[in-house]
């Protein structure tokens, strides 16, 4: 799902559930209460603005407003809690504990309390395999991974790895004859049903048939929603011309759009009248990214994306189109890359075209490296980019450019006798042809000691070893990978708010029998998903386009969760060498380590039993803890 289509949905939801009378309101509610979705409408939302002299529905809540940046930092101390206070009464005031990584217990303690090994004598290596990542971001500039054997620029392969000019990692997706970035990838499922076509029947291809025009299906819904939807931005450009976008900075330093006053808002109350009906699971789903971009995100691009986004599935479901990997140099018959580069493809430009996804994931380690062990971040750790995925966000990674990648990675890492590392994958999909290809590689890493650390996927369900991949589960070993982390996504509370601090934000979240603990995209298992970390309003550089060198974002998911643990896995690694190139030793040192809440949490409005214990969602049922991880590897009891 493109992060331009999340935000086409968001409007759309709260624009088709505005009721006309109290009897359509209540039977609307009714029905959505069903699915655990509670109804946002425009009149709700006037009555809460009401309090402020000016607001606009795009407008942070004051809970929103007061968070900050690095929440995940914190730990689930009243001394951390967020102080949350209504703007129109400020000593009305409750104390929410946060639930992050406990990560300033962690910087203050183990400077205490443990002798620090000093400057290592090589940095860590953490493999980025994602969309790229952006080095000369201010956030991230001399944190690059250099390979020692190649010198820049001369194309020649001079360490002999079968990958010329490999200076900062290597390009899988890879540049066209012209020397573009290959964008025009496709879905899996989509390439599924293409080969399909071509062989005979089988129960497999016929499962794929039916997935695919299931999921057509839904596009083709959703489409003519949409067009429709672009009319109706039409009229409100029209007809309200002060909603076009006044940049201003927020309190998190984002763009913000103009706020409308209340006026404003009435007049939109008066004519905007889409029916409910329309609403469709596949809007829900994305209901937590789709608030938090209309927190930080603003009208004008909104209005280009949905713009955009009006025709891609006729695109993303196209069978008829190319689907064929156009890589120059790829081997579709043997596709695996050896160290000594045979059938080696792609290219050497490993920042891509627009790394949103790879820069964040890398800004989100480097962060919470350099809270605790301090800001010489570059002597801890340093940044390889390895490019499995373009910046087309809906699109699926082959599952022969995920195995060359974790093998790529795995053998430079292990070229450097005196350095060790981990590998970092936010990347996931439902269907992997190819999934021994990547397992292979995965025991490859296992072999020479290299930790993997997984997100476990965004769409919401409880997964098993066959609908997520890549997966925990080695299905040749009929076992768990013992040096795979897999990770879900938590929330900063574990509870509902009081009614009176809650405003349109909020909302989605605040059903009195449930808590937010987990966040509402994650996929969970008590089996194949490890543990939980920190993967909302996640504060980290971005790169939008090339040359986007000062952006930032909060953005959500698991792949915001991943680089917690692989930042926690780095941190242990430095304080203590004995757990270098032992991964099975870290993993179990991070699950060991969790912090475990009682509650019950909100997990998926279309089941019918729509709440379990936030332990029964992970293996390890709770949430990384740096601090308690620390104490751990330490032999220390730190709750004494």
């Amino acid at each position: 799902m493109t992060q331009k289509y999340i935000h086409l949905m968001i409007v759309f939801f709260v624009i088709s559930s505005i009721a006309d009378s109290r009897a359509r309101r209540e039977n609307v509610q009714r029905k959505y209460q069903e699915k655990g979705e509670t109804i946002l409408r425009l009149k709700e939302v006037l009555q809460d603005l009401g309090k402020f002299e000016k607001s606009s529905i795009f407008t942070p809540s004051p809970l929103a407003k007061s968070m900050l940046k690095n929440w995940h930092h914190r730990g689930p101390t009243l001394e951390e809690a967020l102080v949350v206070a209504m703007e129109n009464n400020p000593a009305d005031t409750i104390l929410k504990p946060l639930h992050g990584i406990n990560a300033n217990r962690a910087k203050t303690f183990h400077a205490e309390r443990i002798k620090l090994r000093g400057k290592p004598t090589k940095p860590l290596i953490i493999a980025v395999i994602d969309n790229g990542v952006n080095f000369e971001h201010e956030a991230l500039k001399g944190l690059q991974w250099t390979n020692p054997g190649e010198i820049p620029g001369d194309g020649i392969d001079n360490d002999r790895n079968g990958f010329t000019d490999d200076v900062h990692g290597w390009d899988f997706v890879g540049k066209d004859s012209q020397g573009k970035f290959i964008l025009d990838e496709s879905l899996e499922i989509t390439r599924e049903q293409a080969r399909c076509l071509a062989i005979p029947p089988n129960a497999y291809c016929e499962r794929i048939k039916s997935d695919f025009e299931a999921a057509l299906k839904k596009c083709q819904e959703s489409h003519d929603r949409l067009a429709a939807l672009v009319e109706h931005v039409a009229l409100v450009d029209r007809t309200y011309p002060e909603l076009k976008l006044q940049e201003g900075l927020d309190a998190h330093g984002a763009l913000a759009p103009k706020q409308l006053d209340r006026n404003t808002l009435t007049k939109l109350d008066q004519w905007i009248d889409l029916s409910p009906d329309a609403v469709d699971e596949k809007m829900t789903e994305a209901v937590v990214d789709i608030y938090t971009w209309l927190l930080y995100g603003n009208y004008q691009d909104f209005k280009d994306s949905m713009q955009d986004d009006v025709g891609d599935c006729e695109k993303n479901y196209d069978i008829k189109r190319d689907i064929t990997k156009t890589t120059p140099g790829f081997q579709p018959d043997n596709p695996i890359v050896t160290f000594e580069g045979k059938n080696a493809y792609g290219s050497s430009d490993v920042t891509g075209d627009g790394p949103w996804h790879g820069t964040h994931v890398a800004g989100i380690v480097a962060g919470n490296v350099r809270h605790v062990l301090g800001e010489a971040v570059s002597d801890y750790i340093r940044i390889m980019s390895v490019r499995v995925a373009s910046s087309a966000d809906a699109r699926d990674e082959r599952d022969e450019d995920i195995a060359n990648a974790i093998r790529y990675a795995v053998d430079n890492i292990d070229a450097d006798r005196h350095s060790t590392g981990i590998i970092q994958m936010s990347l996931g999909k439902e269907y992997s042809p190819r999934q021994d290809l990547v397992e292979k590689a995965l025991r490859y890493a296992s072999r020479k000691g290299v930790l993997v650390v997984h997100s476990a996927g965004n769409h919401r369900k409880l997964i098993d070893a066959d609908n997520e991949f890549p997966s925990l589960y080695d299905r040749t070993k009929k076992e768990k990978f013992l040096h795979m982390i897999n990770v879900g996504a938590s929330t900063y509370f574990d509870g509902p708010l009081p009614k009176k601090y809650v405003t349109l934000t909020e909302r989605k979240w605040n059903e009195p029998s449930y808590t937010q603990l987990a966040a509402l995209v994650s996929n969970y298992s008590p089996t194949f998903v490890d543990v939980f970390a920190p993967g909302t309003l996640i504060y980290s550089p971005v790169s939008w386009e090339a040359g986007d060198n000062d952006s930032y974002a909060s953005l959500n998911g698991t792949s915001m969760a991943a680089p917690q643990v692989t930042a926690i896995a780095a941190i242990l690694m430095h304080l203590f060498p004995s757990l270098e190139r032992k991964p099975a030793w870290v993993k179990s040192m991070v699950t060991a380590s969790v912090r475990k809440p009682k509650q019950e949490v909100y997990v998926k409005p279309s089941i019918k039993k729509d709440s379990i214990k936030f332990s029964d969602m992970s293996s390890s049922g709770g949430i990384v803890d740096v601090y308690s991880a620390i104490c751990m590897a330490a032999g220390l009891n730190c709750d004494e």
